[in-house]
């Protein structure tokens, strides 16, 4: 779920992801690399809608940021990616160097225990 007005930062997965639009819209800006490096927007930022499916491949250039289109009330999507989003080495981008930072993206959860998740290990 994304929040009124929310953003990720620009990130990718490492692994191959669906997102399916359930409710609101989200907008997916996707990026490459120009030839010093730094990323540039690739194209127009793709729209999802409720019913909509966008893919995520590592292999086709996964570098993205997400934004929530609205300003005033949330917007949800499902994810389901090719392996445990909780223990994946991912990264975060600096848009005028290209340089990463890696990262393990969380669960939020702390109620249910998750065995798989690794992002504990990042935060030391």
């Amino acid at each position: 779920m994304y929040g009124p007005g929310q953003q990720t930062p620009v990130h990718d997965h490492m692994v191959w992801g669906f997102v399916g639009m359930l409710r609101g819209a989200e907008l997916s800006q996707r990026y490459r690399a120009n030839t010093d490096g730094s990323l540039i927007a690739d194209g127009e930022p793709d729209r999802l809608e409720p019913g909509m499916v966008d893919a995520l491949l590592p292999a086709e250039g996964d570098i993205h940021q997400v934004f929530n289109a609205y300003k005033d009330k949330p917007s949800i999507s499902i994810h389901l990616y090719g392996g445990n989003i909780g223990a994946v080495n991912r990264h975060v981008f600096d848009l005028a160097s290209g340089q990463p930072k890696t990262f393990i993206s969380g669960y939020s959860s702390d109620l249910v225990p998750n065995v798989w998740d690794r992002s504990a290990s990042r935060k030391t």
